[in-house]
């Protein structure tokens, strides 16, 4: 709730959600924040996949996070095939969901 670039780009997570869904799994986390104002955001923002929070910055960490927001793609196996720091549009989550998952979006 705190980080204007990430609530400024989630929007856009949720209109891509909503077309891919169904094929690529979404989870968001709210990092250093609290419930109440992690739920207000998702509600704000019409995010409708799952999210949780890492208020110790250690989810944020493990996967290399250095600039909010940053966007973490792993595979079904658990495999880490990219990641982008900083917020992205739409059409760019589109372009990486179809290079790395072959997902047209």
């Amino acid at each position: 709730s705190w980080c204007p670039p990430c609530r400024a780009e989630m929007p856009d997570f949720a209109a891509v959600h909503r077309d891919v869904g169904d094929r690529v799994g979404f989870l968001g986390l709210a990092t250093a924040d609290t419930r109440d104002a992690a739920a207000e955001l998702i509600e704000l923002t019409g995010v409708a996949y799952p999210w949780g929070l890492d208020p110790t910055l250690e989810v944020y960490a493990e996967f290399g996070g250095f600039q909010m927001p940053t966007t973490v793609y792993v595979t079904a196996d658990g495999e880490i095939a990219g990641s982008d720091s900083g917020a992205i549009s739409e059409s760019q989550l589109r372009d990486r969901l179809t290079d790395l998952f072959g997902v047209p979006a």
